[in-house]
């Protein structure tokens, strides 16, 4: 009987140590998993925190954002000059996000745009810088482009003579103007009125002069012709 009990004993203990063995066997897979579970869970942190800084600067000062913005925008610069229009939208986009108020990063992002024919969101990129700075001329000027390119005349005309009021001597822009009535609106006496008023502002300018004759040639032309 002791045998038999001995024997029992030693079944028991051997079975409790088993499944004792099992038990630390499982404990430890839960700490590997958990383990596991927090390093993902701290490399995704690390990532999103990582993107945002870079993005957004969100770590940063006022101060240290505008001038990361101001070097994004150089960067950008010299990006739209090569014409590579994809990298520029990308830097042009991370330096509006370091500073709102960055107008240069805005006009170039929305150049970028345009030159992707991406017409709506170049449009809406200076739309949200007009709103930090209503009275800028190239603003008003290349919207009035957009709109135009939009088929939106009245509205691109809106912005032209906004432009203009703001610099009533910019020669390029009052050409643009009359551009924008010759091949768009098809109104050559439209045009003769653009050089008029261009003429009443800048009445010594040679080349609005040479313009006004050519133009007022054509419509008499025109004119005889019927």
């Amino acid at each position: 009987m002791n045998n038999e009990s001995e024997i029992e004993d030693f079944q028991k203990s051997v079975l409790e140590e088993k499944t004792e063995k099992l038990k630390i066997g499982k404990d430890k897979k839960r700490i590997i998993l958990k383990l596991f579970f927090v390093i993902i869970i701290v490399i995704v942190l690390g990532f999103f925190l990582s993107y945002f800084q870079t993005e957004y600067g969100i770590f940063y000062s006022s101060e240290k954002r505008k001038q990361i913005s101001q070097n994004l925008t150089s960067e950008a610069e010299n990006w739209i000059n090569k014409a590579d229009f994809p990298q520029t939208e990308k830097i042009a986009q991370r330096a509006v996000r370091h500073d709102k108020n960055n107008l240069e990063a805005y006009i170039i992002l929305a150049r970028s745009l345009y030159a992707q024919e991406k017409l709506e969101q170049s449009r809406d990129t200076y739309l949200a810088g007009l709103a930090q700075a209503p009275q800028d001329f190239r603003m008003n000027f290349y919207l009035g482009n957009v709109y135009r390119d939009l088929g939106e005349l009245d509205t691109a005309e809106d912005y032209y003579n906004i432009a203009l009021s703001i610099e009533p001597d910019n020669i390029e822009c009052w050409i643009n103007y009359a551009l924008f009535y010759k091949f768009d609106r098809q109104d050559l006496e439209g045009v003769l009125k653009v050089y008029e008023q261009a003429l009443k502002v800048n009445p010594d300018n040679e080349r609005l002069q040479k313009l006004y004759d050519g133009i007022k040639e054509e419509l008499e032309t025109e004119i005889t012709n019927d």
